[in-house]
């Protein structure tokens, strides 16, 4: 199958996979799919539906090689990922390794219209532990309904970036 997506620069193709449903359990033996001629997406694991249900080797891990995405005024650019989805579905815990490359993210100061300054791929410009890192965390799990890595770490939604700053590449 194929699948069309605004976010996608071009359609996922070859998808295909193994996903069932069945008490209360959702379990992906396999779910892959190929993204233009290098990118790749892979799919697989067992999570319950409640917590209650869960046990430790409950989990679903997504990885991601190669993606070329384009999220309008949020992200564009190549996303490679390794996450691990724990928990159940109904609350799940969400770890892992995102990294956006040659591209930008988007930090709005305005409550997330997209007016806020452009993180793009020219030049390095993110230290680790920054301020601009850790509202770049909270914002882009906002957007994902995940919590941030660190919820004490202190941020600022205002930036002394000017309208774009660079990045070679950024992880979460």
């Amino acid at each position: 199958a194929s699948i069309s997506s605004p976010v996608f620069r071009k359609p996922l193709t070859n998808f295909g996979g193994t996903v069932q449903m069945k008490s209360n359990r959702l379990s992906i033996t396999s779910l892959e799919s190929r993204l233009s001629r290098k990118g790749k997406l892979l799919v697989k694991g067992n999570l319950p539906l409640r917590a209650s249900e869960a046990t430790v080797d409950d989990k679903i891990e997504l990885k991601c090689d190669v993606l070329e995405v384009h999220a309008k005024n949020i992200l564009s650019g190549q996303i490679d990922s390794q996450l691990q989805i724990a928990g159940s579905i109904l609350q799940p815990i969400i770890s892992g390794n995102i990294k956006l490359s040659h591209g930008e993210v988007y930090l709005p100061h305005d409550g997330g219209n997209g007016d806020g300054p452009a993180f793009s791929s020219n030049q390095s410009a993110l230290s680790a532990g920054s301020d601009s890192r850790a509202f770049a965390s909270r914002y882009i799990s906002q957007y994902f309904g995940s919590r941030p890595a660190s919820s004490t770490t202190k941020s600022s939604q205002s930036s002394n970036f000017g309208n774009t700053s660079h990045f070679n590449h950024f992880s979460i």
